[in-house]
């Protein structure tokens, strides 16, 4: 008789980690994908029926193996997005006709393609973009034709709406507003289609504040930071831990709620004893 063990799934914690390892996966030749979200308390049920239903690697060796013999690679991504809520990409590496046997067999939707723009992987507020590496040539001057990559940016609407504040703010003067906006900008994830994207956006205020005020422009942010290798933070869940967590989380829930509690019994009180000192204020001066 065999023992059921429950398995380690691990969690990456890093939001940018996270999003730094999809996009090694898509460097690596991972075109097809599926996302989607799960309870944590149900993390691992749906770990195991991905598990069993996708040909998913953990680790190099394995994947290196299957790809000798032609068959198709996936990797699985978990992310903890939200106390309760998993967040989870699957990638693969395979032919067309090799994903339709796949998502015929389990009765699911064709995943989606990264290389084609309408189906973009998206994150968060982010999309996932093929790059082109700029590289000097041997006249000194930057060209396209160097390696493509992949990288993050905004997604359109983001964007968009960050310029439209950005003008709204120069065309009403407020040059401490458009301070605010840029220096914040300043901070954003250092991916090379976010840099790309900033420096456009600011290039734009800075045009738009010299035709409104003149040459002397007192626009200046600071650079947004390369992003360096990011160590992928994380924690192996199993359902020990998972049931300890769900505990912890309906504590705090129940804190807050008594807080809440006392705060509104607390307001409450104070509005009782002003009505009751304003009540005592006229019965006085009627006397």
């Amino acid at each position: 008789m065999s023992i059921y063990k429950s398995p380690e799934i691990w969690v990456i914690t890093s939001k940018y980690a996270y999003m730094q390892a999809i996009s090694d996966l898509a460097r690596n030749g991972y075109r097809h994908y599926t996302q989607g979200e799960f309870p944590i308390g149900k993390a691992i049920k749906a770990y195991e029926s991905l598990i069993r239903k996708y040909p998913l690697f953990k680790d190099k060796n394995s994947v290196f193996q299957a790809r000798r013999r032609g068959e198709p690679v996936g990797r699985l991504l978990l992310y903890r997005s939200a106390p309760k809520i998993i967040h989870f990409t699957m990638m693969f590496d395979a032919t067309d006709g090799q994903i339709k046997e796949i998502y015929k067999k389990n009765g699911n939707d064709l995943p989606k393609n990264v290389e084609n723009k309408w189906q973009r992987l998206a994150f968060s507020t982010y999309e996932l973009v093929k790059h082109v590496r700029k590289f000097v040539n041997e006249e000194g001057k930057k060209t396209n034709k160097g390696r493509a990559s992949w990288t993050w940016q905004y997604k359109q609407e983001e964007i968009f709406s960050l310029k439209i504040r950005l003008n709204d703010s120069i065309n009403r003067g407020h040059i401490e507003e458009t301070k605010k906006i840029l220096i914040s900008l300043s901070y954003a994830p250092g991916f090379a289609g976010v840099r790309t994207q900033l420096l456009e956006a600011y290039e734009d205020a800075k045009g738009e504040w010299l035709r409104k005020f003149g040459p002397k422009s007192p626009l200046k942010t600071k650079p947004v930071i390369y992003i360096r290798r990011l160590k992928q933070k994380g924690v192996f869940l199993t359902e020990t831990l998972i049931t300890k967590e769900l505990l912890r989380l309906e504590k705090e829930e129940a804190q807050k709620l008594l807080n809440l509690n006392y705060e509104q019994k607390g307001f409450l009180q104070d509005s009782l004893d002003d009505l009751a000192k304003k009540a005592n204020e006229l019965h006085f001066s009627n006397d």
